[in-house]
């Protein structure tokens, strides 16, 4: 993947690409309360627009949002929006956000409106924005309160020091500790013994978060410090550290453990307790000593065997430091997601007499029940291998089971996005996360075949979780959905307004994983506002990296479009 720059409170880069003078930034936010974002594939809203009746309004507000209202385009409304954001008294905007007045919530002007708000609000008022966030149980306490710790540790270690209910203290402790250690180790280490008093071992996630963000700044300080701590904290500390160490820079982590007698132990336990470095393991085997990888895969072998099972059912885990235990518990975690993720070859294996009796029915039952479900003539045809009635019956027992997993076939998979309501469709969706460009062909020539009106619903279902699809399958949903607006006059704008914010997040997120196939799929949109935002924002992320291949693929836009994205 491709490096990105985040900045915090950035604006959403397709609506800071629409006003000239507005500095495009990257990354993502949503605004809590009040704006709705598309949500992760795994999730689903029923919350719509909500509109307040007219009484309801003061009419200082009324004016306010009356240039908002009356604009004429997007880009009209969205100048208003920014200087409507910029005018407001950060003193108001206690009294906006709780009433909610700015109610366009599926629209990339409530976006804008609310990050620049709320990027005011804590540059003026940072205990204030605080402060409500916590009593609203805002989704953006942690960016704000993060953020005050780092540019004013001081006082945003006052504000903590203020805080009385313990569940508030702990919420907002977790949210500070990085920034207050990044910024002043020495208050961090202070907040750090306060909060072991006041809070307890209950709230050990607390004092983890704190040790994590010193282990990070100042592991000197740290180690130093904890020297003089309880047995079970020194440990925790130390633990942090070695974590920290191994991020920062792994070969010289494990060089320096090396040489410390119980190095191979505290590289183990610093691997176990930290998914990110436990999931890079099996890239790094080959430069640790001679059985530290057989040790450390052992503890989560999920992670390690992953993205190739078969790769570590015919590897000599023995030769590569592995005790009996070790291979076994990794070789039964590579059997059961080649089971799940290839059930043919799994069954292949099988019929060769590869596996043992109890390997054996282990590896019928999970990949007859996930063959049954992708292909069910394919599973009957297995079943009629068998001959031994302890293999038959664990098979007709694992194809019982299969309709515990969503369905993989084509069209039996597009009739459930037609049938079910999108928020009973979870494990569908995790399903399709695994598909390669292949798969997801065959089933966009299933949705082909649907009558319009339930296209219709199912690429509009796509769409809302492209960022959990493949690139391909999702680009066709948002594409069918651009060249077939929905006809509702009455619903068209909201509709049209969300589909160019999903167009323009979608865009510039491929670019950071194939921006040249990004490219193709912007170009073969139809004109308008969404190719428009797509290509904007395709050119802003690329630029990051590779920013004279975005420019000369600007530079063959149609005039207008051009000349839109180039500014």
């Amino acid at each position: 993947m491709k490096p990105i720059v985040r900045h915090a409170f950035a604006l959403l880069v397709f609506a800071a690409s629409a006003v000239a003078g507005w500095q495009a930034k990257c990354g993502r936010e949503t605004a809590g309360d009040e704006a709705q974002e598309t949500l992760p594939p795994s999730k689903h809203s029923s919350r719509g627009r909500r509109v307040a009746e007219k009484a309801a309004v003061p009419a200082d507000v009324s004016a306010a949002l009356a240039p908002v209202y009356a604009a004429r385009s997007p880009v009209e409304r969205m100048r208003a929006t920014i200087e409507l954001a910029n005018r407001l008294p950060v003193s108001e905007l206690e009294r906006w956000y709780s009433a909610d007045w700015f109610q366009f919530n599926e629209s990339m002007d409530s976006n804008l409106f609310y990050q620049i708000t709320r990027a005011r609000w804590l540059e003026e008022d940072p205990e204030g924005i605080t402060a409500y966030f916590l009593k609203r149980g805002h989704d953006r306490l942690g960016q704000v309160a993060g953020e005050w710790a780092k540019r004013d540790p001081q006082a945003a270690a006052a504000f903590l020091d203020s805080v009385r209910d313990p569940k508030d203290l702990a919420k907002l402790a977790q949210c500070m500790a990085s920034g207050l250690a990044a910024a002043d180790p020495a208050l961090a280490l202070a907040q750090l013994s306060r909060l072991r008093s006041d809070l307890g071992s209950q709230q050990s996630w607390v004092i983890g978060s704190f040790l994590n963000g010193l282990a990070a700044s100042s592991p000197a300080l740290l180690e130093s410090e904890a020297a003089g701590w309880p047995v079970s904290l020194r440990q925790q500390a130390m633990m942090a550290i070695d974590v920290a160490s191994l991020r920062g820079d792994f070969a010289g982590a494990v060089a320096a453990f090396s040489g410390a007698p119980d190095g191979r132990e505290r590289f183990v336990e610093a691997l176990s307790n930290d998914s990110q470095l436990m999931q890079s393991l099996a890239g790094r085997a080959g430069g640790l000593p001679d059985g530290w990888f057989a040790a450390a895969a052992s503890r989560n072998p999920y992670y390690v065997v992953k993205d190739d099972p078969g790769r570590w059912l015919d590897a000599d885990l023995e030769s590569e430091g592995f005790t009996k235990v070790q291979a076994g518990n990794l070789r039964s975690q590579a059997r059961s997601l080649l089971a799940s993720n290839d059930p043919v070859k799994a069954l292949d294996m099988v019929a060769r007499g590869e596996f043992s009796d109890s390997e054996r029915r282990e590896v019928i039952l999970n990949a007859m029940r996930h063959l049954s479900k992708k292909d069910a003539a394919a599973a009957e045809e297995w079943m009629a291998r068998f001959s031994d009635e302890e293999d038959i019956k664990v098979a007709s027992d694992g194809m019982q089971l299969a309709d515990d997993l969503p369905s993989a076939e084509p069209e039996a998979w597009i009739a459930a996005l037609v049938a079910a309501p999108p928020g009973n469709l979870y494990r569908s969706f995790e399903e399709a996360g695994r598909w390669d460009a292949g798969r997801c062909a065959e089933v966009w020539a299933a949705f082909g075949k649907l009558p319009d009106a339930d296209k219709r619903k199912v690429a509009e279902s796509l769409g809302s979780r492209a960022e959990g699809l493949n690139p391909s399958l999702a680009a066709n949903a948002l594409g069918y959905l651009i060249e077939n607006p929905a006809p509702e006059p009455s619903v068209q704008s909201g509709r049209a307004t969300n589909l160019v914010r999903q167009v323009s997040e979608f865009a510039a997120r491929w670019a950071d994983e194939d921006p040249s196939a990004a490219s193709r799929w912007v170009k073969s949109l139809p004109p308008g506002e969404e190719r428009l935002w797509a290509a904007r924002n395709l050119a802003v992320r690329w630029s990051e990296y590779e920013p004279s291949a975005a420019r000369r693929w600007a530079a063959g836009l149609p005039g207008d479009e051009r000349v839109e994205v180039e500014r």
